[in-house]
């Protein structure tokens, strides 16, 4: 798979967290070191609101860059220990800290691996990536833009 075209984007949000000056302990090193993180990020924030264009999703009930449910935004913000607003899932700085920390919650291997893939695939199932019905999400972040 071509991830190329994304490492400018990934890198841009990346750097965005740290010029912005939030403290994000467990995801910082990563997001600051780890380009397949970065890409990660870019690939969903592309597929999930076309970069900010809609940040509603999933009838109601996800918001965001990212697209997060009141769930996931609340476990990625007790990973950072920070008490983020759900409202706050529209600030795309804070929205990636908190999708970086939820993998850092719960896909460290995937991360530590660099695996762009299993990490998109946690980001909608983080307990079940291999399910079938997430292949055809991961084609769809994969392909949208191209």
């Amino acid at each position: 798979m071509r991830f190329s075209k994304y490492i400018i984007g990934g890198t841009i949000v990346g750097l965005g967290l740290f010029a912005l000056g939030w403290r994000v302990r467990p995801a910082e090193y990563l997001l600051r070191h780890d380009q397949p993180t970065a890409t990660a990020l870019d690939l969903l924030w592309n597929a999930e609101s076309s970069r900010g264009g809609n940040m509603v999703g999933d009838g109601g009930r996800a918001r965001g860059h990212f697209q997060h449910w009141q769930s996931a935004w609340d476990y990625g913000c007790k990973q950072l220990k920070v008490d983020w607003p759900y409202s706050d899932a529209d600030n795309l700085a804070r929205a990636a800290a908190v999708t970086a920390a939820c993998w850092s919650g719960q896909a460290r291997g995937d991360l530590v691996a660099g695996d762009v893939e299993m990490l998109i695939r946690r980001h909608r199932l983080p307990n079940a990536p291999m399910r079938s019905s997430n292949d055809k999400y991961l084609r769809y972040v994969l392909t949208k833009g191209d």
